[in-house]
């Protein structure tokens, strides 16, 4: 069974998908991908055990009290290269930032693959667990914000609350 819920986020509307024993996604109402590779109508509205963790979770962000990804079972829908870029993503800390470039790299050393910045940043952005795997936290060589699948006003504001610099990004 797949259920879905709403959260009142300080950044606007989202929305938390889950079965009864994983989190699928995490959304800000309207952004690109929203509901990734599934259909909101294939879902029950009502919170299960799962949904109220994730709510908890977001709770705790907003509060400033750096829950880490791992905090909630989460099980993002994609290809194996996708969920290795978003497994990478989780490693970057609260607070800081990381380059495409930089991304890339970790995956290279990682894996012993090439791996182009580009296409890192074609997998960070269909994200499907916003916040919580934290391509926010993902920018431009030289400090250039790049993109967001939910804005970069956003992208700012969140970078900004976790005490990042946002005057530094472009």
């Amino acid at each position: 069974m797949y259920y879905w819920t709403s959260y009142a986020s300080p950044l606007g509307e989202m929305t938390l998908a889950a079965t009864d024993t994983l989190l699928l996604g995490v959304w800000f109402v309207g952004q690109k991908h929203y509901f990734g590779t599934y259909k909101q109508e294939d879902f029950q509205v009502g919170a299960n055990a799962v949904l109220q963790k994730g709510v908890r979770w977001l709770d705790d962000y907003f509060s400033g009290r750096q829950p880490g990804p791992w905090q909630v079972p989460i099980n993002p829908a994609g290809t194996m290269f996708r969920r290795r870029v978003w497994q990478t993503l989780c490693q970057i800390p609260y607070g800081r930032t990381q380059t495409y470039a930089g991304l890339a790299d970790l995956l290279q050393n990682a894996t012993g693959t090439v791996v182009s910045p580009q296409a890192v940043g074609a997998a960070v952005g269909c994200n499907p667990l916003a916040i919580i795997i934290p391509c926010h936290r993902v920018i431009g060589t030289g400090g250039a914000l790049g993109g967001y699948a939910a804005g970069t006003e956003r992208k700012r504001r969140l970078l900004y609350s976790e005490g990042v610099d946002a005057r530094r990004l472009k």
